[in-house]
């Protein structure tokens, strides 16, 4: 016990001096500086003043400062010069100190990188009594702590561009930051883009046709930094499902969208009208339709409602209806009437049997194709189909079961979609 006590004894007489000078060092430096752990700051004002805290943001530096003085300081102003990073401007409003007070000050720069070193010269400006300007300089050195700038990090383990898979594809990633997160991803062969990843989680990809699919993961983190990865890979086990109503589009129930596959006038994409029917399939039944009266009770909806009817006060006149087709002399061939509500009326009609076929139903500039009408449309019915339209992963209607260019390739078999044809 003894020689450990001349032990101790003899380290405090041989290295006693070097613990004191280093607590001296220590205390001189916590009266010149600002000491900040987390964000390694160090903050010099001068001897007029102590540096109470300092911080280095994205968009400026907050110094908050003491009057080490007795006397009350006038017109205060702190600007930083020489900065490693950017430029800055000089702090607004000037401020008094009383004696031994604190005050906040905002210095304004541009430039500053994210998590970058940042190192300035402090000038602190101000007026004593008498109207004596004064000058004190220090020095600020550390990290920014400010707005984070670094962009999610993505990871893609499924699907993978060397890998063929089935219909349906597993989709597995990571997406690394340091805080919240929002997902969505893109693809070429769906119609809806944008698709949201709940909690940014594994989710699955299908059914997919058969084929090559673009596909383009999103992430963004609650400083509005965006990321993206896109792959393209390929499926071969593509399950065909049947069309029953032959409006191109597959039941639900087989991977498909049409929640009614039996009737033509229920698939996505269609208006919905007011009649108490999905019409497109959104699961929403008949949103966005005011309260529909049926004045003349022939059950068609008036189309300023989002019905079919043309004229709601007229017993004879809606979709259900007809231009007769046994000659222009016939009594609905001449009441000036659309009878049947496809915007002919009379001698238009081609049951009046008075004029030719219209040959642009749709209105895209293209004539039907057949022999009355010689042109090349071969949809006639829809506007978005004509040799005057494309077929490409851009447009997503590499999926749409639609020949939307007339070059008789549908879908994957177009080179637009990544086809031979």
């Amino acid at each position: 016990m003894a020689r450990k006590a001349q032990a101790a004894m003899e380290f405090l007489t041989n290295y006693g001096w070097v613990i004191l000078a280093a607590i001296a060092v220590f205390l001189v430096l916590n009266q010149l500086y600002s000491f900040n752990v987390t964000g390694l700051v160090v903050c010099d004002v001068g001897p007029s003043f102590n540096c109470i805290e300092s911080k280095i943001l994205d968009d400026g530096v907050k110094l908050y400062i003491e009057n080490a003085l007795p006397i009350q300081l006038n017109e205060v102003t702190v600007s930083i010069v020489n900065p490693s990073q950017g430029s800055c401007e000089i702090s607004a409003p000037p401020e008094e100190i009383s004696p031994q007070g604190k005050k906040e000050f905002f210095v304004p720069c541009s430039g500053i990188i994210d998590e970058g070193q940042f190192t300035g010269d402090i000038k602190i400006q101000y007026k004593t009594s008498g109207n004596i300007a004064q000058l004190n300089s220090g020095r600020l050195l550390g990290r920014t702590s400010g707005k984070d700038k670094t962009p999610p990090l993505i990871t893609i383990s499924s699907p993978l561009d060397s890998i063929a898979y089935s219909s349906t594809v597993p989709l597995d990633y990571v997406v690394s930051d340091k805080g919240s997160l929002t997902c969505w991803y893109t693809m070429s062969d769906i119609i809806e883009k944008d698709v949201a990843l709940s909690n940014c989680e594994d989710s699955s990809l299908g059914p997919l046709k058969d084929g090559s699919h673009y596909f383009t993961l999103y992430a963004r983190d609650n400083n509005e930094n965006n990321a993206s990865k896109s792959i393209i890979f390929t499926t071969n086990g593509f399950v065909s499902c049947p069309d029953n109503d032959k409006d191109l589009e597959t039941s639900i129930s087989c991977g498909g969208s049409d929640c009614d596959d039996n009737n033509v006038t229920i698939r996505p994409g269609l208006n919905e009208i007011c009649d108490s029917v999905d019409n497109n399939c959104d699961g929403v039944i008949d949103e966005n339709c005011s309260i529909c009266l049926d004045f003349d009770l022939d059950n068609y909806y008036n189309q300023t409602c989002g019905g079919l009817d043309c004229d709601d006060n007229n017993y004879n006149v809606n979709p259900g209806k007809s231009e007769p087709a046994s000659g222009k002399d016939a009594p609905n061939c001449q009441d000036g009437l659309d009878n049947d509500c496809d915007g002919l009326t009379d001698l238009q009609e081609i049951g009046c049997g008075s004029v030719p076929p219209v040959c642009d139903w749709d209105g895209d500039g293209y004539l039907r194709m057949d022999a009355g009408c010689g042109g090349n449309d071969c949809d006639d019915t829809n506007f978005d189909v004509n040799p005057g339209e494309y077929e490409n992963f851009d447009l997503g209607n590499c999926h749409d079961y639609i020949d939307n260019d007339c070059d008789t390739f549908q879908d994957f078999e177009d080179t637009g979609c990544g086809g031979p044809g």
